[in-house]
């Protein structure tokens, strides 16, 4: 029975994935160095390293029975998404009821679906700041290095450390699943659900260069089959931070955390120990600076000239008890 099993395992049909990619699309200022990094057939190279069955699709597979026939879509750019006329036509609807009933839109840096070209006219369509998924971005100022949640650990994602690509953008759904995120806790790789299926988005930027395309689409892989296999979990931002021990903590706490001082150059010098008499009177006088009423200027509560070291140690006990030369 178990090699039965198996059998049935090893002849299964590898996930088909499609593929948005080429005259399809159009890249932003920043993405456009890179755009022959992001190529339909190289990006369809690396999801065959990982297993899938990939095809690049077509203008005529662009409608509801055309994108069905793929388990995942993922769109090869970061600017926009492919339409037939304006933005929110036909191809925004489709792309709404295929991922509605349970097929997986997966979106690099950005949000392509904001901004529309026309594949007849190659016009584009922007300025809409509230997409077809009902979702919303905002920009956003990540701290490197990358880091996995535990989520993401736990759907065995590549470490993410050595790229230096922070979060530039982020969307704000009310559940996701947090898969990567900075080291301040700004979401970079996300898995929301809508409907029965999910969109996958990256935030991290502006670079889109070889290593950073290389670790998306292998981390993108990943989350496509735990997403299949029903192992993503969507829960709140204010779960997410329970979850990872972040509970109760403050902005401040976290400022704290994220701009500690470096170690002093002089952490590594003999500690000096100074001595105090025991029978120091303690000064009662104000460190404040002060003016009084004759206009004398006044600086640790004595007159302008005479708040020197001398002054302040002469008969408080101190002389002998500090070994320090006082000019």
């Amino acid at each position: 029975m178990l090699l039965l099993l198996v059998a049935v395992a090893l002849v299964q049909p590898a996930l088909k994935v499609g593929v948005i990619a080429d005259d399809l699309v159009d890249y932003s200022t920043w993405a456009k160095p890179y755009a022959s990094e992001w190529t339909g057939e190289k990006i369809a190279s690396l999801l065959r390293e990982e297993g899938f069955e990939v095809h690049l699709l077509t203008r005529e597979q662009l409608n509801l029975a055309g994108l069905q026939q793929f388990g995942a879509v993922l769109i090869a750019t970061d600017h926009t998404y492919p339409e037939i006329g304006a933005w929110g036509g036909p191809v925004a609807q489709a792309l709404v009821e295929y991922v509605r009933s349970g097929g997986i839109y997966v979106m690099p840096i950005g949000v392509p679906h904001f901004i529309a070209k026309d594949i007849q006219t190659g016009r584009l369509d922007s300025d809409h700041w509230a997409d077809f998924f009902d979702l919303r971005a905002s920009t956003a100022q990540g701290v490197l290095p990358l880091r996995l949640t535990k989520q993401g650990r736990a759907i065995d994602l590549p470490d993410p450390q050595h790229l230096n690509v922070p979060p530039i953008r982020q969307i704000l759904p009310e559940r996701s699943a947090v898969l990567v995120w900075s080291s301040n806790y700004v979401p970079c790789l996300v898995a929301v659900p809508f409907g029965s299926g999910w969109l996958i988005h990256w935030g991290a930027g502006e670079k889109m260069d070889a290593s950073v395309r290389d670790y998306w689409i292998r981390a993108a892989g990943k989350t496509i089959r735990a997403a299949k296999a029903g192992r993503l979990r969507a829960v709140p931002p204010a779960e997410l931070m329970r979850e990872e021990g972040l509970e109760g903590k403050s902005l401040d706490d976290l400022d704290r955390e994220l701009f500690a001082p470096a170690p002093s150059p002089l952490s590594g010098t003999p500690a000096v120990t100074v001595r105090l008499s025991p029978d120091a009177e303690r000064s009662t006088q104000s460190s404040r600076k002060v003016l009084s009423l004759d206009g004398a200027c006044q600086m640790l509560g004595l007159p302008k000239g005479r708040g020197d070291e001398r002054m302040l140690l002469q008969g408080k006990g101190w002389e002998d008890a500090i070994s320090a030369e006082t000019p």
